[in-house]
């Protein structure tokens, strides 16, 4: 008996949704599909269609349709909340339009449980008080003001940091970061995107959803197995995703707070982990894996909250213990005194306000955080102050004081789509670099609404073709909403407006809030390039070969500074860089679409040959990022020079201390480089016995040592490259390698390269960064001074503060201006302590030092000692990094050298560390090597007296404290693998060797 119809319908739905489950999806069967969708002839509308455009919801506005309308225009007869009707009635017969204002109740909407969905409205979710509609209202009302990094110091703070704090994300811990690079690796591998953001070849929206849960299981799995091999084991037994829900939560939220606050990094990432997160978020995939991938962002303001102590953000030493310290124009004194009063504001906050639960070091991390704002508030939005400076100082607002100074364009000349005269381009240009100061002023908020619009549970995409590829198209009503507000500031700032106030959001142009993300990223790369090469062409002024060229050219340095200002001003806003002459200038920032355009054009103008004539420009940097800039002004004269293929096809270096602990882990490395066939590599030896060994593993020799100044500056006026891996405070050897250099210079008109790496430096001189005075001495030697910010190697300012007078700091000096005068491009490794067996041929050999200077030597204090010993408390940190993976470091520097790739100069430092150790970490492991051995009694280690301080003064030294990160060695591609684990492993080892060595009294 046949079923009735009905019936049989029923018992198919069930069939099906029997069939669907987590098990059968992960389990390749490839004709599964979601049942709710699989009767649907079509994709479902809001997916990969356009839906038929729906009324805003009763008591909504009729234009961002997610705000209760406030005002209720008679002549369009719509309703408009008061942003949206400020925008589309600010001008031309609009603004005539009679209004009156609506009474504020509930939208209808709120009371609604007729068919109407609150997500097919864009209906917002009330995410708190610091995204409602008073606190965006409060913004609006805000008096436009040039804005500041932070209230001046002795100003009462009142509530500005507690409010800036809610959307300044804290800064990722040193044991996060691997969960960091854990994440970013396999992003890099995962080809999602790919496979889910495809239309057509039968990929409806029921089988996209398997396809979105299969995929996005396959991450997790990955990631749970990388992090823990046994728990990724049982996740593959018994796929119990929602057991490891905490961890998912925690990695994403990594990602997501370390993207915010360094938005150059994830470039390539984060876009796919957004739109992961964004599926993840669907209905259809969290219902199958019974959890949410999403967490709030970590913020300095939850943090504090969390343990009742915001009041550190109303302390009025906040101003200090935050503020960015600039170098430009300063004397060397004048800014390190601001670096310890800042250390010592953020120590008397850090004591001050400790408790249960918050811990000094958090509230140091906190105000850490809070500076790393500041740093993004100086990269990305300062530029563009400057550039309004640059304009105010040199174009007159109204009218052009000669044809060079004016700022005129023409539709089809030059390029322009637009036509501008001078006043009408001189407000056009004021009013895009003011309205992104204000956007990058509050960036940070708008990047957490524009990630609340991304994850919205009730806000869905629809995928489609926006004649710039597959988007995903995707509503922002938050995003939209605060541009709205910072829209009408800037508007009220300059008064008048030219072209539209069209706000992009969630359509063809800005499909969705990442694309404005990426945009609005993309500025401090156009300007900062700009006006760091602005800035240095007075100084370059003052050379008088270069001043007589300016002057011929230009009239006066003056005169050249404004050539290039309104070549920028007029072409780099002239409408070149849109698709099509309707989107030219056709929104409130159109003109960020042309920069690219004029940027790519510039090298080839007039100005663009001042490059030419000092390689000061050739290249322009961000010293506070990673990434080389390259300025409009690039240097053409070595683009096409590369090191290895000179007219001799051979490359001549000079590599000194071949024998050493470093220096023979780095010869290693250069014979079995690549090209090693093409490298000419003498060493300096002091023996000739060492010498006859280094030439039977292929190397030329010459005899000698630093002493002998004649010849060392022989072999160098011979070099290509320079390897110099001796000692590092011998100035005046270190003086005739660079008259060397510089007589080869001379005689070829090429420049040569210097790699200069000073042992150790890296702890000595910045631990004398401490011990200026008596009583940081004593602070020092008391092993309790581990609460200092770590230096980075990208931090330029920082290392410039250095004294003169610090360990290797004169050396360092002279190379450095060896560079700045032009005759050589130098690179400075900095490495912490080093440690480790060499591997290689020449450690093989017998003639290469196997062991480091520091670890034998407190590992021979304590067998005299009988027991090991720290300074203070030793709670002092210091940075490792392993012998082999150092010399990794000189063959990628070198690597890079060749494609230009690597900055030089007093931009050249680079740090060598993957990870820190504690004073005490270090005693204790040699105190049970020593007891294992049975060289010493005593299990534990103890301070040292003061008697054994007083007799044997290096002792001070190892109570001094470093703290340090290699950002840019890593960001030119070196990847330590050595941790801190590994460096404790190996004092055992090193114990036993010196033993063996070491005086029977």
């Amino acid at each position: 008996m046949a079923e009735p119809p009905a019936e049989a319908s029923q018992a198919n739905a069930a069939s099906g949704s029997a069939t669907f489950s987590l098990e059968n999806i992960l389990s390749n069967h490839d004709d599964l599909e979601h049942p709710k969708y699989r009767e649907e002839d079509k994709p479902a509308g809001g997916w990969d269609e356009d839906t038929a455009e729906k009324p805003a919801a009763e008591g909504y506005c009729i234009e961002c349709e997610d705000q209760p309308a406030q005002v209720h225009c008679e002549t369009c007869e719509d309703n408009f909340c008061e942003v949206c009707f400020a925008a589309q009635h600010r001008k031309g017969t609009r603004s005539k339009h009679v209004s009156k204002t609506l009474q504020q109740k509930a939208p209808a909407s709120n009371r609604a449980k007729g068919p109407v969905a609150l997500e097919d409205q864009m209906e917002v979710e009330d995410d708190g008080k610091a995204n409602s509609d008073d606190e965006l209202e409060r913004v609006v009302g805000i008096p436009i003001q040039i804005p500041g990094a932070q209230p001046a110091e002795g100003v009462k703070v009142a509530e500005w940091f507690v409010e800036r704090s809610r959307f300044i994300p804290l800064r990722l811990l040193h044991g996060e970061r691997k969960y960091l690079r854990l994440l970013d690796a396999a992003l890099q591998v995962s080809e999602y995107t790919d496979k889910i953001d495809i239309i057509g070849g039968g990929m409806s929206k029921s089988k996209r959803i398997v396809h979105q849960i299969r995929e996005l299981c396959a991450i997790l799995s990955g990631l749970v197995l990388a992090a823990d091999y046994k728990q990724g084991q049982e996740l593959f037994t018994d796929r119990d995703f929602e057991a490891n829900a905490d961890f998912y939560q925690q990695i994403f939220e990594l990602g997501r707070r370390h993207k915010i606050m360094n938005p150059d990094k994830m470039r390539t990432t984060y876009g796919k982990l957004m739109y992961i997160l964004q599926d993840s978020q669907s209905p259809e995939v969290r219902d199958m894996l019974n959890f949410s991938c999403v967490k709030e962002i970590k913020t300095v303001y939850t943090v504090l909250d969390e343990h009742g102590a915001l009041d550190v953000l109303r302390d009025d030493l906040i101003t200090v213990a935050t503020k960015e310290i600039y170098s430009e124009g300063r004397m060397r004194r004048d800014i390190q005194k601001d670096i310890k009063l800042k250390e010592r504001a953020i120590e008397a906050l850090a004591v001050r306000y400790e408790r249960s639960g918050l811990p000094a070091e958090s509230i140091r991390q906190c105000l850490y955080s809070i500076g790393d704002n500041h740093a993004f508030l100086r990269t990305n939005r300062d530029p563009c102050e400057r550039m309004i400076i640059y304009l105010k100082d040199n174009f007159h607002a109204t009218q052009a004081k000669d044809p060079k100074s004016s700022l005129a364009i023409r539709s089809g000349k030059g390029g322009a789509r637009l036509s501008h005269d001078h006043s009408k381009q001189y407000a056009y240009v004021m009013q895009s670099l003011t309205l992104w100061r204000e956007i990058l002023h509050d960036m940070f908020h708008l990047w957490s609404l524009a990630e609340q619009d991304l994850l919205s549970e009730k806000s869905s995409y629809r995928l489609r073709d926006t004649g710039q590829g597959l988007n995903r198209v995707q509503p922002a009503p938050k995003t939209s909403r605060m541009m709205h507000a910072i829209l009408h500031r800037a508007q009220k700032s300059v008064g008048t407006w030219v072209g539209s106030g069209v706000i992009h959001m969630g359509d063809e142009n800005v499909p969705n809030a990442l694309m404005f993300l990426d945009k609005y990223s993309q500025i401090y790369r156009i300007l900062l390039p700009i006006c760091n090469a602005l800035g240095q062409i007075p100084a370059l002024s003052n050379n008088p070969a270069i001043r007589s060229y300016i002057e011929d050219e230009f009239g006066s340095t003056e005169n050249c500074i404004r050539e290039i200002l309104a070549d920028f001003f007029r072409h780099g806003f002239d409408g070149s860089g849109a698709d099509s002459f309707f989107s030219a200038g056709s929104c409130i920032d159109g003109a960020s679409l042309f920069h690219l355009s004029f940027i790519a054009n510039s090298a080839e103008s007039r100005f663009g040959r001042l490059a030419e004539v000092d390689e000061c420009l050739e290249l322009v940097f961000d010293v506070r990022e990673e990434e080389v800039l390259p300025c409009l002004l690039a240097d053409r004269s070595f683009s096409t020079r590369q090191i290895f293929t000179m007219s001799s096809n051979t490359t001549k270096i000079l590599i000194t201390g071949a024998t050493g602990y470093i220096g023979g882990t780095v010869a290693s490395r250069l014979l079995a480089h690549p090209r090693a066939a093409s490298f000419d590599i003498t060493a300096l030896v002091r023996v000739e016995e060492k010498a006859a060994r280094l030439r039977s593993l292929g190397l030329k020799t010459a005899i000698g040592s630093y002493q002998d100044i004649d010849k060392l500056e022989d072999l160098a006026s011979e070099a290509d490259i320079l390897f110099s891996i001796v000692d590092c405070d011998d100035a005046i050897a270190m003086q005739a390698i660079l008259r060397g250099l510089k007589k080869r210079y001379e005689g070829t008109g090429q420049r040569r390269e210097l790699v200069g790496p000073y042992f150790a430096r890296m702890c000595s001189a910045y631990n004398h960064l401490q011990l200026g005075e008596l009583a940081d001495l004593d602070r020092a030697a008391a092993g309790t001074f581990s609460y200092q910010e770590p230096f980075n190697d990208t931090d330029i300012p920082g290392i410039e503060a250095l004294p003169d007078a610090a360990w290797h700091r004169n050396v360092d000096l002279e190379v450095v201006k060896a560079d700045t005068e032009g005759y050589v491009k130098t690179y400075i490794i900095m490495p912490g302590v080093v440690w480790g067996t060499p591997i290689g041929v020449v450690a093989d050999s017998g003639v290469q030092n196997m062991h480091s200077i520091l670890l034998p030597w407190l590992i021979l204090a304590a067998i005299k000692r009988g027991q090991a010993g720290f300074v203070g408390l030793g709670l002092n940190l210091w940075p490792h990094v392993d012998v082999n993976e150092t010399a990794d470091l000189f063959i990628v520097l070198l690597d890079r050298i060749a494609s230009h790739e690597a900055p030089s100069g007093r931009l050249g430092y680079y740090f060598a560390e993957n990870g820190e150790f504690s004073a005490i970490e270090a005693s204790k492991a040699v105190s049970a090597a020593l007891f294992e051995l049975g060289l010493s009694q005593h299990t534990e280690p103890a301070p040292f007296n003061d008697e054994e301080l007083q007799s044997d003064h290096k002792l001070f030294f190892t109570g001094t404290h470093c703290r340090c990160r290699a950002d840019r060695s890593r960001s030119i591609g070196w990847i330590p693998t050595k941790t801190t684990a590994d460096f404790i492993a190996s004092i055992r080892p090193e114990v036993e060797a010196v033993a063996k060595t070491a005086p029977t009294n």
